[in-house]
């Protein structure tokens, strides 16, 4: 069985799929620059990148989270015995 496929249909699919991407990232990003500003009116400072951290943690399943937290800890250990 053949299967023609056209080329150029299939980039403009992919190119389409990476704009839906980005723009998904950028709304991510704006979500978390935003709540790193809510949280600093209330007294809370935490950094962008503890910020994308707990957006990561909070996308995961019950089981990669504990996973994940684990992980975490164990990485901590290490670095504390250096």
């Amino acid at each position: 069985m053949i299967i023609f496929v056209d080329e150029e249909e299939e980039k403009r699919k992919e190119e389409q799929i990476r704009e839906e991407l980005r723009k998904e990232r950028a709304d991510r990003v704006a979500k978390i620059w935003q709540q790193i500003l809510d949280d600093r009116k209330r007294g809370i400072h935490k950094t962008l990148e503890e910020r994308i951290e707990e957006d990561y943690y909070n996308s995961l399943g019950v089981e990669d989270q504990f996973f994940y937290g684990e992980e975490r800890r164990v990485r901590k250990f290490l670095e504390s015995i250096k």
